[in-house]
């Protein structure tokens, strides 16, 4: 076991180094199939995914869309590219998700509420998070809104843990 440790170690160290611009290190990599120009283009790659998910912990939005297709394939929601559709104003009975494109810990308590134009509360859901970085979208019938709340300017507010995290104002058309 402590041998694969010190393998483990060496090769992440290799590639560290590698990705710092050092052309020798005298350490081999933890795949020994990797070539010293390889092992830097994957250090690379692994750097850039990381970044990638840090701005993307930073990218926050409250909307309204149509639908979500996953285009790329890739079980990542990419904003605004994998949502169709994003408006504010719907016809009764065509399909609507509100999405709260956050990334919350897991363990944290999510609520949406939607509140129709009389300021009714026509819509609840209420969502512990099994895990982080966690997109969160809610299908909603617009038929069944117009029926509670009918026409007009509806607001979705969004709580993470009782605090107030964001809102989308949307309407619905006859």
């Amino acid at each position: 076991m402590k041998k694969l440790q010190k393998i483990i170690l060496a090769g992440t160290l290799g590639l560290a180094l590698a990705g710092a611009g050092c052309t020798t290190t005298g350490i081999k990599p933890l795949y020994p199939y990797y070539t010293e120009k390889e092992a830097q283009e994957r250090y690379l790659a692994i750097q850039k995914r990381a970044e990638f998910e840090e701005k993307r912990k930073k990218d926050v939005h409250y909307f309204a869309c149509s639908e979500y297709i996953d285009l790329n394939e890739n079980n990542n929601e990419d904003y605004p590219r994998e949502f169709i559709g994003i408006k504010n104003k719907f016809r009764k009975g065509e399909p609507m998700l509100l999405v709260s494109y956050i990334f919350p810990r897991a363990g944290q308590m999510e609520e949406l509420n939607v509140y129709s134009p009389s300021g009714k509360l026509v819509h609840f859901t209420r969502l512990r998070l099994r895990k982080e970085g966690y997109v969160l979208k809610r299908k909603i019938n617009t038929a069944e809104l117009a029926e509670k709340g009918g026409y007009g300017d509806y607001k979705a507010v969004w709580t993470l843990n009782g605090k107030h995290a964001g809102e989308a104002e949307f309407k619905i058309l006859e």
